[in-house]
């Protein structure tokens, strides 16, 4: 009984066990979240409205990490380890945010010009591209604000706030509009995206404080950087939807991006295992490389258990989904279940992506990253046209194996011994 009171009380002190409760929470709160989102947009715009909206935001988060270049990733680096220099490096990233909006929304532009957004205006464009690029963005700043200090709690609270408006935008656009279409969803999903960056704001300025305004040109490299992996990480997540959508049209583009969609939201618990332990990663490799090599394999077991119970679920509810959604995405069946391999694989990349960053190899995993992104187009591509969706999620599922096995060999090959 000692040992068990003992156990409990070194649980409830540990910061790591902490703050995986609360993004547990968070993320928990997530899959209920986006499943209630998903259902109310998808069965609104239906696979074809559907496939449009998801494959331009693929393509708006792809550009749009970039906007900033990847100074809030430089600022939870910095933070985590000296809480004093918040101020200038919120300053910092505020400012390359302002000075990086407007040509990288241009080239985002540019490219819907030679993409299908059948049914989306040029208007309804610009107000997705406006909240994905900016208010999403700002959003995004304040919650790693959150994340660098190791406040879970509240980061927490902001997220959960920030997604429950999203929310109640979709079900405001599903109860007024009876006949959703993608210009009217887009002003409702600019209003939510407004709202829910101005109340993450709110808390900022009051909990963290302002904002010391300055650039700093030493922090410019390590921002690309940052900016590269992150592209290239959404890339390989998303830039598969918009390939789909061009290869076999918006109705399977729309089936496909929702059978990711599910995946994703599903894998909630393997995304709060990697939030909780992003900062811990800096300060176990900060004295030595080998530590942070150990804690990332000790975190294995952990993933492993926690993708084994995603899989078993999406095996499970693969045949239910259409009742939930529609009829017409019966054909997400199939694809569901062949993704239940895809959130130990996601685990395994992740945990290898922050033992790379943590012991100095970002460079390396970067190119690893980048190499993935540049593969997923002819990879997806090919796929779609000679196998269907089924094809393209074989692509994929190739595609995640192979930056896995990537990341891991980088390593075991240039890690400390």
């Amino acid at each position: 009984m000692n040992k068990a009171v003992a156990a409990i009380r070194r649980v409830r002190s540990s910061g790591l066990a902490r703050n995986t409760f609360f993004y547990s929470i968070n993320f928990a709160a997530q899959i209920g979240v986006q499943l209630g989102y998903f259902i109310l947009i998808s069965s609104s715009l239906g696979p074809s409205g559907y496939g449009v909206f998801a494959s331009v935001t693929a393509v708006a988060l792809f550009v749009g990490v970039f906007i900033g270049w990847g100074s809030e990733r430089v600022l939870i680096q910095r933070v985590t380890v000296d809480h004093a220099a918040f101020p200038r490096e919120l300053g910092h990233t505020l400012i390359l945010n302002g000075l990086t909006l407007i040509p990288f929304a241009a080239i985002t532009a540019g490219i819907f010009t030679i993409l299908d957004t059948h049914g989306l205006s040029w208007t309804g464009l610009s107000l997705i591209l406006l909240a994905d690029l900016l208010f999403r963005k700002l959003n995004a700043i304040a919650l790693f604000s959150f994340m660098a200090f190791d406040r879970a709690g509240q980061q927490t609270v902001l997220d959960i706030t920030s997604q429950l408006l999203r929310l109640a935008a979709a079900a405001f656009a599903f109860l007024l509009i009876p006949d959703l279409t993608l210009d009217v969803w887009a002003i409702f999903y600019v209003c939510g995206s407004i709202i829910a960056a101005a109340f993450s704001w709110f808390f900022v300025l009051r909990e963290l404080g302002r904002p010391h305004w300055c650039l700093q040109r030493g922090s410019l490299w390590l921002g690309f950087l940052y900016s590269l992996e992150f592209a290239s990480l959404n890339g390989v997540k998303d830039l598969d939807k918009p390939v789909v959508v061009q290869s076999l049209g918006p109705d399977a583009g729309g089936i496909y991006t929702a059978a990711f969609r599910i995946v994703d939201a599903a894998s909630a618990p393997i995304r709060a295992l990697l939030y909780a332990t992003y900062t811990r990663y800096f300060r176990e490799a900060a004295s030595d490389s080998k530590k942070g090599i150990a804690f990332g394999v000790r975190m294995l077991p952990f993933a492993a258990l926690f993708s084994a119970g995603v899989g078993v679920a999406l095996l499970i509810g693969a045949p239910f989904v259409p009742l939930l959604i529609g009829e017409d995405y019966a054909p997400i069946v199939p694809l569901l279940r062949w993704l239940a391999v895809y959130p130990i694989l996601t685990a395994l990349m992740g945990i290898g992506a922050d033992i790379l960053r943590a012991i100095g190899r970002q460079g390396l995993r970067v190119l690893i990253m980048a190499a993935s992104t540049v593969a997923i187009v002819p990879f997806c591509w090919l796929g779609a046209r000679y196998g269907g969706m089924d094809g393209a999620v074989w692509s994929r599922i190739a595609v995640q194996l192979l930056l896995a096995a990537a990341s891991w060999f980088a390593v075991r090959v240039t890690g400390p011994r």
